[in-house]
């Protein structure tokens, strides 16, 4: 006996309406998200649900630096950079959908000596 599974209209608009969101939603992280790096100083832009945040922090604060990649972003070269920070509480910065040159660029900044 086969099992049908019936999905109502409502249903089935949100299904097809939630992909779409989220894929807006990336876009605009790529677009409006970045950073500058100067010598012992890093600012990152993120994008936020209802607005922008700006961070400067010191490379001397910076406690770690993980760089994931899914497979899907591997094929178009985009990642996402978490950097904690060693403040009161593990304070953390996350840069979504960065070009692979520039986590790179980040990287070798954080992995040199001042």
């Amino acid at each position: 006996m086969a099992v049908m599974f019936v999905i109502s209209f409502k249903y089935a608009v949100y299904l097809l309406i939630i992909p779409v969101v989220l894929g807006v939603k990336c876009r605009i992280e790529q677009k409006h998200s970045g950073y500058n790096l100067a010598e012992h100083v890093l600012v990152f832009q993120m994008i936020r649900l209802w607005g922008v945040e700006v961070v400067y922090t010191e490379k001397k604060r910076v406690q770690s630096l993980v760089h994931r990649q899914s497979v899907w972003m591997k094929q178009s070269g985009l990642s996402h950079l978490t950097i904690t920070l060693a403040e009161q509480g593990a304070y953390q910065l996350r840069l979504n959908y960065l070009k692979n040159t520039d986590a790179e660029k980040i990287y070798f900044w954080f992995r040199r000596k001042s």
